[in-house]
């Protein structure tokens, strides 16, 4: 649902409105009968199918508050011209602060003691430094760049896998470039930051976690499809890696066994989710939808 400022925007503009009636990911059908004749939608991560966009005859933009697009078929989109938005410069931030965030509490064990202290048990256990650690960073963009600025201070080794670096962007901040293989197995923390295609469905499966040192942490901010979680769940249970920290699922609202575990951190799908960064999106989604509509 969009925030009072967003919708007094579009009331203002002179639209007409129909309000998603809560914060769930709709259906297919639910959507159809939201947006069946809507001129221009503003979007969350519902499915935009070609099901649901021939159900949507008078639709001519579809305006994403983020940045994931892997739920709009684009073959059905580019056929009838409509015309996507994103908001990608609000994302950055919050989502590589929430990676941080997340680096930081599995290596200080905070899950642990959390789940000891709500049982009324004093138990102390080593945690380790984020400094002088060697951190795998997949995919360079927005918020691949934002969290390597995020990290610098804790003086790092940072490797890289991204098929088109900023050349000037890894010179200046030392980053060195290495393919996954390399990063995975070199690396004492890895935090994916790439965009999602079926191309890289399942990228971290078995064999990539198995190549992970042992001890080591693997956090997605991502996308839920780029880790295959039996296969995370093997390497948790049998200790190939330390812990996970994940706030994306292939589906969602994720109720599966990675939740249950002591050495993983979940969350649902909130890494660009601040008041700050929301507010942001908002109004970047429905200033682009109305500048379409405009045109």
């Amino acid at each position: 649902m969009l925030g009072q400022v967003a919708m007094k925007r579009l009331k203002e503009s002179g639209f007409r409105l129909r309000i998603t009636p809560s914060s769930r990911v709709l259906s297919e059908s639910q959507t159809v009968a939201l947006a069946r004749e809507a001129d221009g939608v503003v979007a969350g991560i519902e499915s935009w199918s070609r099901h649901v966009i021939v159900a949507c005859p008078s639709l001519k933009v579809i305006s994403r508050v983020g940045v994931g697009v892997d739920r709009i078929d684009f073959e059905a989109v580019h056929e009838r011209k409509i015309k996507v938005q994103t908001t990608p410069d609000p994302i950055a931030e919050p989502v590589a602060e929430l990676a941080l965030t997340m680096i930081l509490s599995l290596l200080r064990q905070i899950p642990v003691y959390t789940a000891s202290m709500s049982r009324s048990r004093w138990q102390p256990v080593p945690g380790r430094l984020l400094a002088g650690k060697t951190i795998g960073i997949v995919g360079l963009g927005r918020i691949g760049k934002k969290m390597v600025q995020l990290l610098e201070p804790f003086g790092l080794t940072i490797l890289v896998s991204e098929t088109k670096p900023g050349r000037g962007f890894m010179r200046r901040h030392g980053l060195r470039l290495v393919t996954l293989k390399k990063l995975l197995s070199r690396s004492d923390i890895v935090t994916l930051h790439l965009a999602y295609s079926p191309l890289v469905k399942g990228l971290i499966g078995r064999e990539q976690l198995g190549l992970m040192k042992r001890g080591s942490l693997l956090v997605n901010t991502a996308r839920g499809g780029l880790v295959d979680h039996e296969a995370l769940v093997w390497a948790l249970r049998n200790r190939r890696i330390a812990g996970a920290a994940l706030d994306v699922f292939e589906t969602e609202p994720y109720r599966g066994v990675l939740s249950r575990l002591p050495n993983v951190i979940t969350t649902p799908h909130v890494a660009s989710f601040t008041e700050e960064s929301r507010g942001a999106m908002e109004e970047q989604a429905v200033n682009s939808l109305l500048k379409e509509l405009a045109r």
